[in-house]
């Protein structure tokens, strides 16, 4: 399944889009951050630092949209740490359209019979690894970080968004039969215990007394004590 996928997943980039003029479509490779100064967002550092700072901000004025009508809009509120070798953010249309990409690559490991751990932090080198390649060759902003920073901060959200979160939900709703506290005897079962009380000797249930002899009727101790006396 894993060489499937990989090769898979190569054939479905199609880079539309270099990140430097002149570069063929799709290049890749290592960006130092000297060469891009303008850039905010390097390591993985600048971005949780960023986040730190602008946690719950909003400015004076400002009109308050939140997530799904921003994208509907085309706007970029999620992953601003996305950005052109100017320091500008990529539009959301580019984020919405790296998002898609991804979760159809997802998918396809889950078709292709791929092993899919439940976080993201926790798949394989190798299947990290193919991602990150598929990004920066289809989406080359994702080449302006070090180390894969980018591609890792974006793909333990989709991630999350697309196994994680299902995953819970699906465990939360699914019963483990041994940890039941009832259990119900089906068709099968009840046949069996008919077949098995015919044969089975006659059992006691524990912590009942035994049956008590009848009680002989007046008649009959009469004749009984003539009987003894006769004898």
């Amino acid at each position: 399944p894993a060489a499937n996928f990989k090769r898979l997943v190569m054939e479905s980039i199609n880079p539309t889009e270099c990140l430097v003029a002149g570069e063929e479509l799709g290049h890749d490779e290592p960006r130092d951050h000297r060469t891009f100064p303008k850039l905010k967002f390097y390591t993985d550092r600048d971005w949780n630092e960023f986040k730190r700072k602008h946690k719950n901000v909003t400015h004076i004025g400002d009109e308050v949209i939140r997530g799904k009508k921003k994208s509907a809009l085309g706007e970029n509120h999620t992953a601003l740490y996305l950005e052109h070798i100017d320091g500008s953010p990529a539009s959301g249309d580019y984020v919405n359209d790296a998002r898609k990409f991804t979760r159809n690559l997802i998918n396809l490991a889950i078709s292709t019979k791929c092993l899919m751990p439940k976080k993201w932090g926790e798949a394989d080198v190798w299947f990290q690894e193919l991602f990150y390649t598929a990004l920066r060759q289809r989406f080359p902003l994702f080449q302006l970080c070090h180390n894969n920073a980018k591609g890792n901060i974006f793909m333990a959200q989709v991630y999350y968004e697309a196994v994680t979160r299902k995953w819970e939900n699906i465990a939360a709703t699914t019963v483990n039969l041994n940890d039941a506290m009832y259990s119900f005897k089906t068709n099968s079962d009840n046949e069996a215990c008919k077949e098995d009380s015919n044969d089975a000797p006659d059992v006691q249930r524990a912590g009942l007394p035994p049956p008590r002899p009848r009680a002989k009727r007046p008649s009959e101790m009469f004749w009984t004590m003539i009987i003894v006396q006769g004898l």
